[in-house]
């Protein structure tokens, strides 16, 4: 079963913030969470935090991913 949720490392490869070696680049996508306050709420579960998967799609909107290629989904 799928949960409605992501883990932090799950919403930065979703977002294509990865590192050469094709590894989530966390730090990367914190920075563009600290630019962009209210693009994408996080959750907390204790010391996780979580996305809710719909906020994450919803990202790529609201940054334009048509315009960006940087945030733009690759399948």
């Amino acid at each position: 079963m799928s949960t409605p949720y992501m883990t932090a490392p799950e919403a930065a490869l979703f977002l294509c913030f990865r590192k050469e070696d094709g590894s989530a680049n966390v730090n990367a996508f914190d920075q563009w969470r600290w630019r962009h306050p209210n693009t994408l709420p996080a959750y907390k579960r204790g010391r996780i935090r979580l996305f809710r998967r719909a906020d994450v799609e919803l990202a790529l909107v609201k940054e334009g991913a048509e315009r960006d290629t940087f945030l733009r989904r690759v399948r």
